[in-house]
Order: C-alpha cells, then structure tokens, then sequence
C-alpha cells in the first residue's frame, strides 16, 4: 500500500512538471515585444569580381576578354557625415588580374624597354595560355550615397572614389604543345597604379567600374597601356 501511494506521487508530480512545461511551451511571446530592427549593410566588407582589361594597347595586339579577369577585395571604415545620407570611407585591400592576349614582350637588349609585338595568327592558334597576373595591394577611398532603407533594410547606394594600388607580384605564363613556362617577375612593370573607381548598385550587390590612369609600365620603359577592370561586387556587411 505504500508504495502504491509513493508511485501515485511520482506520477502526480511527473503530470504536473509535464503540464507546466507544456503550458510554457505553449504560451505564445508577448505581444508587446518589439523585435530590434537589423542594420542596413555599411558597405565595410566589398568581394568584386569581374573583367579586367587595357585600354591603348599597341596596333596589332588584342586582348581575349573571357580569359581575361579581376578580383578585388577590400576592408573600408564608413564614417557618415552626420545625419546626411552621405558617408566617408578608406580601407586597405587586394587586387589581382589576369590578361590573355596575343602579345609577346620583348626585352630590348641595349635600351631596357618592354615592347609589345603580337604573334602572328598561325603560331598564335597553336598557343593555349599566354597571360600576365599582376597583384597589388590597395587603398581605396570612396564618397558614398545611400537612400533609406526599405522593409527588407536594403537601400540604393551610389559610390564614387579613387584606389592607390602597390603592386607586389607579378607573373608571365605560356603553354603550347611543347613548352609550359612561367617567369617572374615582369620586367618594367610601374610599382604603382591608381585611378578613379565607381559603383552603383541595391542591397548587397553592385556593379563596379575602376580605370587606372598610371600606365602598366614604368615611364619610358614601355606602352602607356591603361588598366580598367568591371564586374560585380557583394557586400555582405
């Protein structure tokens, strides 16, 4: 008898804790507590990718646009101006490309200087690879726009600036049938290279555009080749 009694408490005690436990389960959240809004994105994280390409290349030499790429990367402080939907930023990065083209360059043995002298049609089409990858790093500024954000916090952004690149790795590679090199770094190559950029886009994804004013080569040491890369950006945060 006792220990029936013991065993009707255990479940008397079992049915309360589960009734208790399901009632709070079941109680639905206070309606008077208001979520905290998200931020809308700051921009302080971009991931570009897209086209690279030049722009003055000597006659006879062209580019391959779909074997030719960019990749840029960057880390920004956006200080706003106030309460203006205007906006300050500077970041350090990474910038990296990739050009395909018909061109041989060729070292001057007495002057020093690079030229660039395509290959002719029939050896060219028996060459699968001959590109130069240049990387810098990078210190882009930027002036920034943005409209309010709507119900989903995503807004319009407009941004024009200007990025300073050093450049620290430079590569050529060739491949045919018979031979695979790959030599670095380029000769004459400009350590520096900057110009303008600009991007426009909604929510986290803009298009992109920089053009660089510095030639490739350093002055008198080759073409005055200018960069410009295009594509796309995200911006996670």
């Amino acid at each position: 008898m006792l220990a029936q009694k013991k065993q009707m408490k255990k479940l008397v005690l079992s049915l309360s804790l589960f009734i208790v436990a399901a009632s709070v389960l079941a109680t639905p959240p206070d309606s008077t507590t208001t979520k905290k809004k998200p931020a809308a994105a700051k921009d302080r994280v971009l991931i570009g990718g897209g086209f690279a390409n030049w722009m003055n290349i000597p006659s006879g030499v062209n580019v391959k646009f779909a074997g030719s790429r960019g990749v840029d990367v960057a880390v920004l402080y956006d200080q706003p101006l106030g309460k203006s939907p205007i906006s300050l930023a500077l970041g350090i990065g990474f910038s990296a490309q990739n050009i395909s083209s018909n061109a041989q360059f060729i070292k001057d043995s007495i002057t020093g200087a690079t030229s660039l002298v395509p290959y002719t049609d029939s050896i060219f089409s028996s060459i699968k690879r001959n590109k130069i990858s240049t990387s810098y790093l990078t210190v882009p500024f930027e002036l920034r726009f943005r409209s309010k954000p709507d119900k989903a916090y995503r807004r319009w952004n407009v941004a024009a600036g200007f990025k300073l690149g050093l450049l620290i790795q430079s590569h050529f590679k060739y491949e045919d049938s018979n031979v695979k090199t790959k030599s670095y770094p380029v000769d004459n190559l400009n350590l520096l290279n900057y110009g303008p950029t600009f991007r426009i886009g909604y929510g986290q994804v803009s298009l992109y555009g920089y053009y660089g004013l510095s030639s490739i080569f350093k002055n008198g040491k080759g073409p005055f080749i200018s960069p410009f890369n295009f594509g796309i950006v995200l911006a996670p945060f």
